[in-house]
C-alpha cells in the first residue's frame, strides 16, 4: 500500500471491500449496504480513520489495508469513490464498530457468533415476563397469607400450627403503628 499516496487522500469518500457487515441484536448478519461510502477523517502515521454517514466510524492499521483501487474509469460517472481493499473485515452492530480478518484481500467474513448475546436476546423477555407474573402471584398471596395468619391465632380459619422457618415472621403480631 502506498501510504504516501493515501495521505493525499484525506477527506475523500471511499468504499470499503469487503463491505461493512451490520448485525442486529441476535449477532445475525443483516444485508450489506453496496452503496456505503466512508470518508476518510484523518491519516497518521500508522493509522486511518474512517467514518460512515450513520455516524460509525472505525481506525484501521497501515496492515488492514492491501490497497486502494480506483473507482469506475468512466467519464460519466467520475465522481465514484475509490475502494479500499482490506485484509479485515468490518462488522457493525448497534454503535459498536470492530474488525476480524479475512483469509484473502477483499474477502468478506462470516459474523461472529455471541452465543451470550443471541441467548441474552431470546431468553430476557420471557424471563422478565415470568419473573413479572411470578412476583404479581406473591404479592397476593402474601397479603392473604397475612390476613389468614395473624395472631391472635384464629383456629376457624385455618386447623394448622404456628409456622415455623423463614415465614414464621410473616405471622407475628404486629403493632398498630407497623
Amino acid at each position: 500500500m502506498n501510504w504516501a499516496e493515501l495521505k493525499k487522500n484525506k477527506g475523500a469518500q471511499v468504499k470499503l471491500a469487503p463491505p461493512v457487515c451490520h448485525l442486529n441484536d441476535f449477532g445475525e448478519s443483516l444485508l450489506p449496504t453496496p452503496d456505503e461510502t466512508w470518508v476518510i477523517v484523518s491519516i497518521q502515521d500508522d493509522t486511518v480513520l474512517l467514518s460512515a454517514p450513520s455516524g460509525h466510524s472505525i481506525r484501521l492499521a497501515k496492515e488492514h489495508i492491501c490497497n486502494s483501487v480506483p473507482g469506475s474509469p468512466r467519464d460519466d460517472q467520475a465522481n465514484d469513490p475509490n475502494f479500499l481493499r482490506l485484509l479485515v473485515q468490518v462488522f457493525i452492530g448497534g454503535d459498536d464498530t470492530w474488525v476480524r480478518p479475512n483469509s484473502k484481500p477483499g474477502a468478506p467474513v462470516e459474523p461472529p457468533v455471541d452465543l451470550a448475546r443471541k441467548a441474552r436476546a431470546i431468553a430476557v423477555p420471557d424471563l422478565e415476563r415470568a419473573f413479572r407474573r411470578q412476583i404479581q402471584i406473591l404479592d397476593r398471596v402474601l397479603v392473604n397469607f397475612r390476613k389468614l395468619h395473624t395472631w391472635p391465632y384464629n383456629p376457624t380459619l385455618l386447623t394448622l400450627g404456628k409456622p415455623s422457618g423463614p415465614l414464621s415472621r410473616l405471622c407475628e403480631p404486629r403493632s398498630p403503628l407497623s
